[in-house]
């Protein structure tokens, strides 16, 4: 018993110093633990079985040969069998231990090859969206409007499948607006000209209509925009402020909370867009059409309104203080105004 308890104490360090130390697949390494476990319990269970269980029987040392020549018939068979239940029992027990300890480590490792493989996946899926970025961009710079073209739908869908991108690319389609939206003339192709640069702004509109990924505005401030149809555009929070809109289409267009003070809306359409507390002080609304847009708690200090269609719209909270071109009673004559609209 002795001998055989050094033997297993010496392959159980052996087992050990493997699994710790040993180089290799991690397959090696858990079947390695595995034998460990297995070597360990198989020696307690001798212990248990041996010495112990003696002890507690109240021996104090084996039997020798004389007390065995003692026993009956009846003695020795009841012995035999009692050994033989024991080593079953024992046999029992080493198998349901060595299950468990092979289920658990089959789980470990199942469960470190699904992380390896998620982690795998999503390297692969940021890969494939930095590709899917890099040549939308470089479509960007085409001299070819149907590659300028795909390139921003490209971006759209890219900023759909990855909301953490989103903000990105917004700035990045804005920046596009605010270099293409009117090129030297020799790059204007009839019929073409503004194409690129509505359907990036566009994109934006659609992107995120509640903003939920885009806490700041988008700056196209001081850019030349006019002429351009952006009706029923999502423009709410965009800094349009000193940006030429002349002749601009803005039919149903949201520009809550923009700031499009000393902006060029001269005979711009705005008729049903949504102007709450848009910033439009000093500002040139000569000839433009507001005709039932929403105008709730604007500021139009000193806007130019010479000419300019109010029709329906709603002034209500809204701030005229110094406008020009049109008198207060005209305007209460043709808008929606309450006590709290403020006429300088």
């Amino acid at each position: 018993m002795v001998a055989w308890a050094v033997v297993a104490a010496v392959a159980a360090a052996g087992a050990a110093w493997l699994a710790r130390g040993a180089s290799g697949p991690d397959w090696l390494k858990w079947t390695l633990g595995c034998l460990l476990a297995v070597i360990v319990t198989s020696v307690g269970a001798a212990l248990l079985l041996g010495p112990v269980a003696r002890r507690m029987a109240g021996e104090t040392r084996p039997l020798t040969p004389q007390d065995r020549e003692q026993l009956t018939v009846k003695d020795r068979v009841e012995a035999v069998n009692t050994a033989r239940a024991t080593l079953l029992q024992a046999a029992t027990g080493l198998v349901v231990v060595g299950g468990l300890v092979f289920t658990g480590a089959g789980l470990v490792y199942t469960a470190r090859t699904l992380d390896v493989s998620v982690r795998t996946l999503d390297a692969t899926r940021e890969g494939q969206l930095t590709d899917r970025y890099t040549k939308a961009v470089e479509q960007l710079g085409s001299s070819k409007i149907d590659v300028r073209l795909g390139g921003i739908y490209a971006l759209e869908r890219l900023a759909k499948d990855s909301a953490r991108d989103m903000p990105t690319i917004v700035q990045v389609l804005a920046a596009y607006v605010r270099v293409h939206a009117h090129p030297p003339k020799a790059q204007v192709v009839k019929g073409q000209a503004l194409v690129d640069v509505a359907a990036a702004l566009n994109v934006i509109s659609v992107l995120d209509t509640t903003r939920r990924y885009l806490p700041y505005a988008f700056d196209l401030g001081a850019v030349d925009l006019h002429g351009l149809n952006l009706s029923g555009a999502n423009l709410n929070g965009a800094d349009l402020s000193q940006a030429d809109l002349n002749g601009a289409d803005l039919t149903g267009a949201d520009l809550t909370g923009a700031n499009v003070g000393l902006a060029n809306l001269h005979d711009a359409k705005l008729s049903g867009a949504r102007l709450y507390e848009v910033d439009m002080a000093r500002a040139n609304l000569t000839q433009a059409d507001l005709s039932s847009a929403n105008l709730l708690g604007a500021n139009l200090t000193s806007a130019e309104l010479a000419g300019a269609n109010l029709e329906g719209a709603v002034l209500v909270d809204a701030d005229l203080t110094d406008v020009r071109g049109m008198t207060a009673a005209q305007i209460r004559a043709v808008a929606k105004t309450n006590a709290k609209t403020t006429f300088g």
